[in-house]
């Protein structure tokens, strides 16, 4: 559907320089829509510290950062809320000033940023919920105002069946969800993009992307590459990459023997790609997720995955077909994949394969035009 030009303002709490889900959701899309000749402000708020360089690396967007962004214990992770003086009033302050045709707030019922903007929104006002959780003190506590606020939404937009789950066991929405699932740039994660020739020797590489603490699982994988190479395989390394509140436990727990061969990079947001086709095995043994963008860049980028069963990601991603979905809490299970695939280039060659096919489905190309065009069914429906 084509429509006029809008003027876009996206709410978040998650955005550069932290990275996560979120963050790459905001900024692919944020992009390609103000190429295609929209405006687009992202509230957000500032990260004490932190280079703020990447607000005017995303041509053609405008960022407006509000409070300060503090970590928070979230869901078994790392959340983040905004606070400052009067926040609320500078939420509303900037509402009426731009007077948005679209207001998207992402994980719109979760403090503070996303709840301030929908409770002062005075324009159309959509909703993507990202979360997978299965319970919730906040949720449980604060249900009835939680209740009020989704209801305020024009509409709703879910990742994954996973996310409309999570939200339909609280709160009950009247409104239907469309499910618009995340992006990847295709162009940016591809099996072409030049290897990092430090890396590009005889050795197999086996790559983690993400937060380091519980739920995202590096202990899982370190515990199945111990067992590959207690099996006599040499000639396989762990690649880390991302930073968290576990890292430092995380390295203590590869012994001196093996050190050389598990490298933590730190978290990178720039180089990835350098990573991903470096590698030659993805893993990602998370225990909770409602979509999996980390999944989605190593599909793009050609290789197969080994990831946790029943971990929350949708059914886009075929056991068998992109990768391996497994125990990962069972270490020999998950060595004994790993093996599996270190030992048939040819396998691991045809599930790359595929995974490239799938995700050029989700290229942001595609995944901004299916947004778009639910923000012109909405307009249209609002005008009737």
């Amino acid at each position: 559907m084509v429509g006029r030009p809008l003027k876009i303002g996206i709410v978040t709490e998650y955005y550069y320089p932290t990275l996560g889900g979120i963050q790459e959701h905001v900024y692919h899309f944020s992009k390609e829509v103000a190429s295609r000749g929209h405006v687009v402000h992202i509230i957000t708020s500032n990260v004490i510290g932190a280079d703020l360089s990447y607000d005017v690396y995303n041509k053609g967007v405008k960022v407006i950062r509000v409070g300060y962004s503090l970590p928070i214990i979230s869901n078994n992770s790392i959340g983040r809320v905004s606070l400052a003086p009067n926040i609320s009033s500078k939420v509303k302050d900037i509402l009426n000033h731009e007077r948005y045709d679209v207001l998207h707030i992402h994980s719109p019922l979760h403090p503070v940023l996303p709840i301030l903007a929908l409770s002062k929104s005075n324009t159309l006002t959509i909703g993507t919920f990202h979360t997978n959780f299965d319970r919730s003190i906040f949720f449980t506590i604060f249900k009835p105002l939680l209740k009020m606020g989704i209801d305020r939404l024009d509409g709703l937009i879910a990742v994954s069946e996973t996310a409309i789950t999570t939200i339909k066991n609280y709160l009950n929405p009247t409104k239907e969800f469309r499910i618009i699932p995340n992006g990847v740039d295709t162009e940016m994660f591809s099996p072409f993009v030049p290897k990092i020739q430090s890396l590009n020797d005889n050795k197999i590489n086996l790559l983690f992307v993400g937060r380091m603490e519980p739920r995202n699982g590096l202990d899982r994988l370190l515990k199945a590459f111990f067992y590959v190479r207690e099996k006599g395989y040499e000639n396989v390394r762990v690649i880390a990459i991302g930073d968290g509140p576990l890292r430092k436990i995380y390295e203590e727990m590869v012994p001196a023997r093996l050190k050389t061969d598990v490298i933590f990079t730190g978290a990178l947001n720039g180089g990835r790609p350098e990573y991903y086709s470096s590698s030659h095995i993805l893993c990602f043994p998370a225990t909770i997720a409602s979509f999996g963008i980390t999944l989605l860049e190593g599909c793009a980028s050609g290789l197969p995955f080994v990831s946790t069963k029943g971990a929350g990601f949708p059914s886009i991603f075929k056991d068998g077909e992109n990768g391996f979905m497994i125990d990962t809490s069972d270490e020999r299970v998950f060595g004994e994949t790993l093996i599996k695939l270190i030992k048939d280039e040819n396998l691991r060659r045809r599930l790359g394969e595929n995974g490239r096919r799938l995700a050029e489905k989700y290229s942001w190309k595609n995944i901004t035009t299916q947004i778009l065009d639910y923000y012109y069914e909405l307009i249209q429906n609002r005008v009737c």
